[in-house]
């Protein structure tokens, strides 16, 4: 019993015993016993062994220098390590001094050094009830006081939902609670409108009337065109959709669309027709033999019978005239496409108000309402391009921008280097 106790100490407190050349029961060396009865009980507590017979300690008590036990096994460790002796056969000398081990000794593995509550290995703090003290805390014993919630020691404040009350405070209860509108213990309450209910006289919220800005709506290029170009087209502006989106207002058991944003989105296609070649100028593909031609078809705007030059750039131009109509004609549209908008609900059900924007957005009517929105900003901008195509007209002036500064560069060129004359040339 005495070794199991010895081996469970250093497997908890990992208290290091010391192995050294005498044997692990070197700190029982040279006992002397006076009787039979002492060394039968020294062996059977030391080993805990209930089979030492008695012609073994009459070997001792009988002149014999050793003792010879079988089948022994012991565990001990050194530092954090963990080893294991199986022993065959072990002899003993009948002082007790061990003779050194003659058998195999195993590292079964390591232990590590324990914490103690500070987080210091090996160190000496412990947990009390006001907490972990000792060690390397600083606190080597708890405080006899306790401090209440109004910082008086040993006082009666406590903490309760309306903040420290009672002891020194003054306070010895809550008031009761205030309502939005200023009621003790009324029922009005916050909305997303505002507070409503109770003495408020307001039972519900409604929603704003507050027409869409139309300075707020937006246009955009980049839309893929899903408008080809026919045979004789140079280039199409089109207008493609119109995105809009909407919070959402409770109001009589429903909840209402609410513009926010309105953006419309066009397309820009613009080229050359099939038969004309881009005129790059000087430098490019103008010559002493064509120079005349290229002018001649980029001042008649390539209208000119058997016309083959022009330059893309001037078809950009123009197309970004009519591209100047979309914003003033979205937003002379707003109040139209608002109303059918606006006009979309669907019933509180107790969802939330994304849920509701969600739910409104999946309505047929909102396909439909954007489909009309498209064709509500296309109207009104055929209305505002009527003009654009006039002779000397807007279109017009953009094209002659780009390409009389092309027109001069050739012609100066073409004097510079006696190119032959040319009429068309300034």
């Amino acid at each position: 019993m005495i070794k199991r106790l010895l081996l469970l100490a250093l497997l908890i407190n990992l208290v290091p015993l010391v192995y050294d050349n005498q044997g692990l029961f070197v700190q029982a060396a040279h006992a002397q016993f006076g009787e039979e009865d002492d060394i039968y009980d020294f062996l059977d507590d030391w080993f805990d062994d209930d089979d030492f017979e008695d012609d073994v300690v009459d070997d001792c008590m009988n002149g014999s220098s050793v003792v010879i036990i079988n089948n022994t096994s012991s565990t001990y460790t050194v530092g954090n390590a963990i080893y294991q002796e199986n022993c065959t056969q072990r002899i003993y000398a009948c002082e007790m001094q061990s003779d050194p081990p003659d058998c195999s000794t195993t590292l079964i593995g390591y232990v590590p050094d324990p914490t103690d509550c500070a987080g210091v290995p090996n160190g000496s703090a412990y947990w009390a009830d006001c907490g972990c003290i000792g060690g390397s805390t600083g606190i080597y014993e708890c405080p006899d006081d306790e401090v209440d919630c109004a910082g008086v020691t040993n006082g009666s404040a406590y903490w309760a939902s309306c903040g420290c009350i009672g002891g020194t405070t003054g306070i010895s209860e809550c008031p009761p609670p205030v309502d939005c509108a200023g009621v003790t213990n009324g029922s009005a309450y916050w909305a997303p409108c505002g507070c409503i209910g109770g003495t408020t006289g307001i039972t519900e919220c409604a929603c704003p009337n507050t027409p869409f800005p139309a300075a707020n709506a937006t246009v955009a290029s980049g839309a893929p065109p899903t408008e080809a170009l026919g045979p004789d087209d140079w280039g199409l502006t089109y207008p493609e959709n119109v995105e809009v989106d909407i919070s959402a207002c409770l109001e009589g058991g429903s909840w209402k669309a609410i513009v926010t944003t309105m953006h419309g989105k066009y397309s820009l296609q613009a080229r050359l027709l099939p038969g004309f070649t881009q005129v790059t100028g000087i430098g490019g593909n103008t010559t002493d033999a064509n120079f005349c031609t290229q002018v001649e078809d980029l001042k008649g705007q390539a209208y000119n019978a058997g016309a083959t030059w022009f330059i893309i750039e001037a078809v950009v131009a123009h197309e970004n005239v009519h591209a100047t109509r979309f914003e003033p004609g979205l937003e002379a549209v707003t109040t139209t496409i608002e109303t059918d908008i606006e006009a979309l609900s669907v019933p509180n059900t107790g969802q939330t108000e994304a849920d509701a924007i969600s739910a409104i957005k999946a309505l047929p009517g909102w396909s439909t309402a954007l489909t009309n929105a498209q064709g509500t900003w296309l109207a009104q901008i055929l209305t505002l391009v009527a003009g654009d195509h006039a002779p000397g007209g807007p279109t017009d002036v953009a094209e002659f921008a780009i390409i009389n500064p092309l027109v001069a560069t050739i012609c100066s060129h073409a004097t510079t280097n006696s190119w032959p004359v040319c009429v068309h040339c300034p």
